[in-house]
């Protein structure tokens, strides 16, 4: 066959197997079903077969597709339910356990409160957005705390429950409550011109009247390129009234936002009540601050910092003599780069790696980057970095620590 044929065909080629690797079947693999007074809830799972391009073949995948019936006719949502993804159908459908009568939320970037009022449907936007992701989070179901957010996907929820519970304060794409006991609905607007030009991070904390949301929130540092400045954020959800509450990282001995728990928000934070019943979020004046300590990281390293480069050998002094290493057990690794010193040590079979990093003024006691995440290995990184914090709490090494 001459060139000319190959010019045509294969753009046709191509275009034949895109049309091709987006066909769905026409079967479903399975469906649950759930009755909820006068709703029904149904979990389609959707198996799709299409063509890979990186990997030159054919792959299957599965995805949930709800829907919501009442009195067994489908509820037709709005055209905001979902824009531009491609996807119009409802991604996720809860169960309220704890509403006083038949409740539903669901959605896919945008979300909807569905009751029965009159002997009809009520289908109410809790919510509507046409790019984020929705989310919804509990804001009281810790002890009275938020839990975490928990982002609206399409996914496979074989299985899964379609119920929530467990608070009375549901908190829809980070700027609407839902009050479970009555299902009254408060939609506030965040805005970096209400707090000072911090803008908004994760949930953090909930107020003792069940008014107030506080968010971490940051800017940058007129002062240094590098630098972040912190605050929390605190918003009125009935009132729209927000505030923003400085804090220094270094005196509050917080790495950056992700290391906020509610220890550390009590520590360095308080709310005062007003005469009126209203709560308002204080820095504590503390008469001494509390001493440094160091921190597990997501992927199960110790890591102290700020500090200045002896802490390395403070730490590397108390793990010799935990584990009765010698100098056989531990290698000072040539890196090749004068800013980051690492020790290579050898404990109970297994290899770990402390490093010194002057740049970042960081310690960090890990396995090394080959070993296998066992528990008996993650259990040496724990003993250690307790045992070193147990040092620290009395005071020892504090001197060797700088600031942020």
């Amino acid at each position: 066959m001459d060139a000319k044929f190959y010019l045509i065909a294969l753009p046709l080629l191509v275009i034949l197997l895109m049309i091709f690797s987006f066909c769905k079947p026409k079967g479903k693999s399975s469906i649950e079903i759930i009755e909820h007074g006068p709703f029904k809830l149904t979990k389609k799972r959707i198996v799709e077969r299409r063509f890979d391009f990186n990997r030159g073949e054919r792959v299957k995948s599965a995805y949930s597709q709800y829907e919501v019936f009442y009195k067994n006719e489908v509820i037709t949502f709005p055209d905001a339910l979902e824009v531009n993804t491609g996807y119009s159908y409802v991604w996720k459908a809860f169960i309220l356990a704890d509403a006083p009568q038949p409740a539903i939320i669901a959605g896919s970037q945008s979300m909807y409160l569905i009751t029965e009022e009159h002997g009809a449907v009520n289908l109410k936007p809790l919510n509507e957005q046409n790019s984020s992701f929705a989310s919804w989070q509990w804001l009281d179901s810790h002890d009275g705390q938020p839990l975490g957010k928990q982002q609206i996907y399409i996914s496979e929820d074989t299985g899964d429950h379609f119920t929530l519970k467990g608070g009375d304060y549901l908190l829809i794409n980070e700027n609407t409550v839902l009050h479970i006991p009555d299902l009254s609905v408060y939609a506030f607007r965040k805005s970096a011109d209400f707090t000072d030009n911090y803008y908004t991070g994760r949930v953090v904390a909930f107020s003792p009247g069940k008014e107030e949301v506080v968010f971490v929130g940051n800017k940058d540092s007129e002062e240094r390129y590098d630098k972040y400045l912190y605050a929390l954020l605190v918003y009125n959800f009935k009132t729209n009234a927000a505030y923003a509450v400085p804090f220094d990282q270094t005196e509050t001995r917080l790495k950056d936002q992700h290391y906020i728990t509610p220890e550390w928000l009590n520590t360095y934070f308080e709310w005062q009540a007003s005469p009126n019943g209203t709560f308002t979020l204080k820095k504590r004046v503390l008469s001494e601050l509390p001493n440094w300590q160091g921190h597990f990281t997501g992927d199960f390293s110790y890591e102290l910092n700020p500090v200045k480069a002896g802490i390395q050998e403070a730490l590397l002094q108390v793990i010799k003599e935990m584990f009765s290493l010698t100098d056989a057990d531990i290698t000072l690794e040539d890196s090749g780069y004068s800013k980051q010193k690492v020790y290579r040590l050898m404990i109970e079979d297994h290899e770990y790696s402390l490093y010194y990093f002057e740049e970042l003024q960081t310690v960090s006691f890990s396995k090394d980057l080959l070993e296998e995440e066992t528990d008996e290995v993650m259990e040496v990184v724990k003993r250690v970095g307790e045992a070193f914090n147990d040092e620290l709490i009395l005071g020892k090494y504090q001197d060797l620590f700088t600031e942020f």
